[in-house]
């Protein structure tokens, strides 16, 4: 099982299986989104991944026509 959180603490989540994909993406929209020349990736079934605490406090847009991005308000 894998633990985390958003920086503030406020939405907490566990993953409860394992990762198919770990790797880096380089394109312009996880650039911009993370202020760095790459953002680190994980992939899982969507299944695997529970929202302990914070559920309310989710915001999502989406950044392309194919993924939406979910972050803490």
């Amino acid at each position: 099982m894998f633990k985390g959180s958003c920086l503030c603490e406020s939405v907490q989540f566990e993953v409860n299986g394992e990762f198919r994909f770990i790797g880096n993406c380089h394109c312009l929209i996880c650039r911009k989104s993370h202020g760095a020349n790459y953002a680190t990736q994980g992939l899982i079934d969507p299944g695997l991944l529970v929202i302990t605490q914070g559920q309310e406090a989710l915001a999502s847009f989406a950044s392309s026509a194919h993924y939406q991005r979910f972050f803490c308000q």
